[in-house]
Protein backbone atom coordinates (compact mmCIF):
# COMPACT_ATOMS: atom_id res chain seq x y z
CA UNK A 1 0.00 0.00 0.00
CA UNK A 2 1.50 3.34 -0.87
CA UNK A 3 1.53 6.30 1.61
CA UNK A 4 -0.72 8.57 -0.22
CA UNK A 5 -2.87 5.60 0.21
CA UNK A 6 -2.72 5.00 3.56
CA UNK A 7 -3.09 8.60 4.36
CA UNK A 8 -6.09 9.21 2.44
CA UNK A 9 -7.22 5.73 4.81
CA UNK A 10 -6.56 7.32 7.75
CA UNK A 11 -8.50 10.81 7.15
CA UNK A 12 -6.20 12.55 4.87
CA UNK A 13 -3.93 13.00 7.81
CA UNK A 14 -1.14 15.15 7.13
CA UNK A 15 2.55 13.24 6.02
CA UNK A 16 4.38 14.65 8.36
CA UNK A 17 1.86 13.42 11.52
CA UNK A 18 1.93 9.77 9.93
CA UNK A 19 5.65 9.70 9.86
CA UNK A 20 6.12 11.35 13.43
CA UNK A 21 3.35 8.50 14.32
CA UNK A 22 5.39 5.89 12.33
CA UNK A 23 8.59 6.84 14.10
CA UNK A 24 7.00 6.91 17.71
CA UNK A 25 5.76 3.29 17.41
CA UNK A 26 8.88 1.92 15.55
CA UNK A 27 10.87 3.64 18.79
CA UNK A 28 8.86 1.12 21.10
CA UNK A 29 8.98 -2.27 18.90
CA UNK A 30 12.38 -2.83 19.99
CA UNK A 31 10.68 -2.87 23.78
CA UNK A 32 7.65 -4.73 23.11
CA UNK A 33 10.49 -7.19 21.28
CA UNK A 34 12.52 -7.72 24.62
CA UNK A 35 9.11 -7.48 26.25
CA UNK A 36 8.21 -10.82 24.57
CA UNK A 37 11.61 -12.54 24.58
CA UNK A 38 11.86 -11.75 28.51
CA UNK A 39 7.86 -13.47 28.72
CA UNK A 40 9.07 -16.26 26.67
CA UNK A 41 11.59 -17.02 29.28
CA UNK A 42 9.74 -17.39 32.02
CA UNK A 43 6.77 -18.47 30.24
CA UNK A 44 4.65 -15.80 30.87
CA UNK A 45 2.18 -16.59 27.92
CA UNK A 46 -0.35 -14.39 29.12
CA UNK A 47 2.15 -11.33 28.69
CA UNK A 48 3.52 -12.30 25.34
CA UNK A 49 -0.52 -11.85 24.32
CA UNK A 50 -0.76 -9.15 26.01
CA UNK A 51 2.22 -7.47 24.22
CA UNK A 52 1.65 -8.80 20.98
CA UNK A 53 -1.85 -7.72 20.92
CA UNK A 54 -0.75 -4.21 21.64
CA UNK A 55 1.85 -4.00 19.24
CA UNK A 56 -0.62 -5.95 16.38
CA UNK A 57 -3.30 -3.16 16.84
CA UNK A 58 -0.66 -0.05 16.40
CA UNK A 59 0.83 -1.56 13.43
CA UNK A 60 -2.73 -2.17 12.33
CA UNK A 61 -3.50 0.99 13.04
CA UNK A 62 -0.80 2.84 10.75
CA UNK A 63 -1.36 0.31 8.27
CA UNK A 64 1.77 -1.64 8.78
CA UNK A 65 0.91 -4.80 7.80
CA UNK A 66 3.82 -6.77 7.79
CA UNK A 67 4.26 -5.89 11.25
CA UNK A 68 0.84 -6.17 12.22
CA UNK A 69 0.64 -10.19 10.57
CA UNK A 70 4.33 -11.24 12.32
CA UNK A 71 2.48 -9.88 15.94
CA UNK A 72 -0.54 -11.86 14.99
CA UNK A 73 1.43 -14.72 15.04
CA UNK A 74 3.51 -14.12 17.53
CA UNK A 75 -0.44 -13.56 19.53
CA UNK A 76 -1.33 -17.05 18.37
CA UNK A 77 1.63 -19.20 19.07
CA UNK A 78 1.16 -17.93 22.69
CA UNK A 79 -2.20 -19.08 22.86
CA UNK A 80 -2.74 -22.61 25.04
CA UNK A 81 0.79 -23.03 26.81
CA UNK A 82 2.47 -21.17 24.14
CA UNK A 83 4.39 -22.68 21.42
CA UNK A 84 8.08 -21.20 22.11
CA UNK A 85 9.65 -21.99 19.08
CA UNK A 86 6.95 -20.21 16.87
CA UNK A 87 7.21 -17.08 18.59
CA UNK A 88 11.29 -17.19 18.85
CA UNK A 89 10.52 -17.74 14.69
CA UNK A 90 8.36 -14.90 14.43
CA UNK A 91 10.35 -12.67 16.68
CA UNK A 92 13.39 -13.33 14.63
CA UNK A 93 11.61 -12.86 11.23
CA UNK A 94 10.36 -9.42 13.09
CA UNK A 95 13.86 -8.41 13.43
CA UNK A 96 14.90 -8.89 10.17
CA UNK A 97 12.32 -6.95 8.66
CA UNK A 98 13.07 -3.88 10.83
CA UNK A 99 17.15 -3.88 10.18
CA UNK A 100 18.09 -1.00 8.20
Amino acid sequence: MEKAEILRELGGIPEDVYDALVEEFMAGVGKGISDIEEAVENDGWQQVRRVAHSMKGSSANLRLHKIRDLFSCIEGSAEEGGDRDAVLVNLEKLKRLLRP
